[in-house]
């Protein structure tokens, strides 16, 4: 997978990080939270047997769940911030920002 995102992503990221730790984001399966990727600190995330990494950078890692890389790991992903709040399940729900994930 191919992950893009500016200078708005870089921030919120490390201001999550001075808050939280290591982050990554994790591409859910579906169920009560959609099919939507999620920010969790690192430490709190308990990844299991059947989670993937499909990109590991420097600031934050993206997971989700082996039945879904093959659609994934060749898709190209845009990661943007927009000024309001998205999933109160994700970490920077409580700064009033919401990470935006456009995959193509």
């Amino acid at each position: 997978m191919t992950v893009t995102f500016g200078e708005d992503v870089e921030n919120l990221v490390q201001d999550l990080k001075k808050e939280y730790g290591d982050i990554i984001f994790y591409q859910s399966f579906g169920c009560c939270d959609n099919s939507v990727a999620l920010c969790y600190a690192k430490k709190d995330f308990k990844l299991g047997v059947n989670d993937v990494c499909l990109y590991e950078g420097e600031i934050f890692d993206f997971y989700t769940h082996k039945n879904q890389e093959d659609f994934y790991k060749n898709q190209n992903l845009n990661i943007s911030v927009k000024n309001e709040s998205g999933n109160e399940y994700s970490l920077e729900y409580e700064f009033g920002k919401s990470f935006v994930f456009e995959f193509s």
